[in-house]
């Protein structure tokens, strides 16, 4: 009797140690399996995302877009923006190129009045200046002149030196102009001379 009350009570042992064992592997399972789902169903939200992306959403853009580039206001604002761009460009070059020329030109010299009478100054009484030309790009005056003789001719070519308003003076003598009479009156010369700042001395 004992024997048989303890095989039952071993059996009995086995079989709750069975059924804990069969619980434990259960609830194994579970745990191991709750993962793959959650990353099948994240695999399957991705999908789905692209699919309705794919399908519908960026077709749908891309005939939005299609539709908006074929109407001919659009066309038309576009050819105007290019054109406006177009005229906006050519008048900052225009722009540019005027104010090159304008600090080109600020960078020459000039002759102003007060310059000219000091010229004048210059030929007193006895020298008559006939032509004045002044290249303002080189800053050179070319003076013309006549004199009553070739000493007042060099006379008028010394003060010039003197005055100190040019970098360079160039004298290459004088032609005598001579009267009905024949004899020498007048004599006539030219005179080549440079502004400060002007091209290379003469």
């Amino acid at each position: 009797m004992k024997k048989l009350q303890a095989h039952q009570s071993n059996f009995l042992k086995r079989l709750e140690e069975n059924k804990t064992s069969q619980i434990s592997a259960s609830r194994l399972r579970r745990r191991t399996a709750l993962p793959l789902i959650v990353l099948l169903l994240l695999i399957l939200a991705g999908w789905a995302f692209f699919f309705v992306q794919n399908s519908l959403i960026i077709p749908r853009q891309i005939a939005e877009a299609e539709e908006y580039l074929r109407d001919d206001r659009v066309a038309a604002d576009y050819a105007n923006a290019q054109a406006l761009t177009a005229q906006k460009e050519a008048v900052e070059n225009t722009l540019r190129t005027l104010q090159e020329a304008k600090a080109n030109l600020d960078s020459y010299p000039s002759l102003d009045p007060a310059a000219y009478l000091r010229i004048l100054g210059c030929a007193g009484d006895y020298v008559a200046l006939q032509s004045l030309d002044f290249q303002r790009e080189s800053g050179e005056l070319i003076l013309l002149a006549e004199a009553d003789s070739a000493t007042r001719a060099a006379w008028f070519v010394a003060r010039l030196r003197a005055s100190g308003m040019f970098s360079g003076i160039a004298y290459y003598g004088y032609e005598a102009d001579s009267g009905n009479s024949g004899a020498y009156r007048n004599y006539v010369f030219s005179v080549n001379a440079v502004l400060p700042g002007g091209g290379s001395d003469v």
